[in-house]
């Protein structure tokens, strides 16, 4: 007897993964930006902000290794290039994961026709 063929997730699961995956970005970018902005750099380090940035460097891979890799090389960098090399990743992987989306909603459109 042979087992059955497992099918690729539903059309509307990849949609709410989307809209998950710019739920969790959506929220955590602003708030990395706002709690980085009202973190003294006198005080020493913001825990806050570091605590938001984490998941949007792991949203960020593949592009964020180097970060991971070696985080204090981006210390002499001043804050726009920097709060790119950290955060930029996870929208661009945002934007990527929608471009997957349409073109297989697209593929899929086209095959029923």
């Amino acid at each position: 007897m042979t087992r059955p063929r497992q099918s690729q997730p539903a059309p509307r699961a990849w949609t709410e993964l989307l809209w998950v995956h710019v739920g969790v970005v959506g929220l955590l970018t602003p708030a990395a930006l706002v709690l980085y902005a009202l973190g003294d750099p006198e005080d020493g380090a913001n825990i806050g902000a570091g605590i938001a940035m984490l998941p949007l460097l792991a949203l960020g891979l593949p592009w964020t290794i180097p970060v991971f890799a070696d985080p204090y090389q981006f210390d002499d960098w001043s804050t726009g290039p920097w709060l790119t090399i950290t955060l930029g990743p996870a929208v661009l992987n945002l934007a990527v994961h929608a471009v997957v989306r349409v073109r297989k909603h697209r593929s899929a459109k086209a095959r029923q026709v």
